[in-house]
């Protein structure tokens, strides 16, 4: 998991150049833990997006490991209150 984060972390700064780069693996923290460091830097709505960047990346390659429907079942599981998961498909139909 922590590679994926990594990953979602490091996409996510092309699509947000003003996070600051993230120290490496090796540091000892986790990459959320190190995300929330860098979001803390910049302005709230900038945070906001890249926060939510960073989740909807992680998501989309957790789904290409396990599946789609496995990962919808996770974060239902997480945010049973916030989380439809219902795709642009489901809703159209």
């Amino acid at each position: 998991m922590a590679a994926i984060c990594d990953r979602a972390i490091h996409l996510t700064r092309r699509q947000v150049p003003e996070l600051a780069p993230l120290e490496g693996p090796g540091t000892g923290e986790p990459p959320f833990a190190r995300l929330q460091v860098s979001l803390a830097q910049v302005t709230p709505t900038t945070g906001s997006a890249a926060a939510v960047a960073v989740l909807a990346t992680a998501s989309t390659l957790l789904a290409s490991f396990i599946g789609e429907g496995l990962t919808t079942s996770l974060l239902r599981e997480a945010w049973p209150d916030d989380f439809t998961g219902d795709t642009p498909e489901a809703t159209n139909t």
